[in-house]
């Protein structure tokens, strides 16, 4: 994992290692009109890497005061995600380069890769405010996780 901000706060470890990256996403998700991420508890900014045979097990976001964009860099196509029940196949989504997927991460989810795949599946995982949430919405969910945009880690 390389992770440019958690909890809504940015993390200055990577700036020199991926600048483009990082100042693409602050554009994107502090400096836009649109506010799609400012202060945004729970908050998240990463490239996510799975290796061939690795699993992340069902597991759920804290609210749905937020959605997960990802978008895959590198994938053969056989990593999958599946959000919701899963036995239900609609609700597998396979990872293709250059495809963005979103979902409420407040539903159960969880990811695989084969131990046959290719590569790695490596994605730009990106956290938005729920489009839905007005601005007293976000200052309600910001009181009830005691976020603090000027705490430190």
């Amino acid at each position: 994992q390389f992770i440019f901000r958690r909890n809504g706060k940015w993390l200055p470890e990577l700036n020199n290692t991926f600048p483009r990256t990082v100042a693409l996403l602050h554009d994107i998700l502090d400096n836009s009109p649109e506010e799609y991420a400012l202060h945004l508890p729970k908050g998240s900014a990463q490239i996510s890497i799975l290796r061939p045979g690795a699993t992340l097990v069902p597991h759920c976001g804290p609210s749905n005061h937020r959605i997960r964009f990802h978008l895959t860099l590198e994938s053969d196509g056989s990593a999958s995600i599946t959000v919701g029940d899963p036995s239900d196949p609609n609700n597998t989504h396979y990872h293709q380069p250059g495809v963005v997927f979103i979902f409420d991460d407040s539903f159960l989810h969880s990811a695989q890769i084969p131990f046959e795949a290719s590569y790695p599946r490596v994605v730009i995982l990106i956290d938005v405010w729920h489009p839905a949430l007005s601005r007293a919405d976000r200052d309600s969910v910001r009181k009830h996780f005691l976020y603090d945009p000027n705490d430190t880690f």
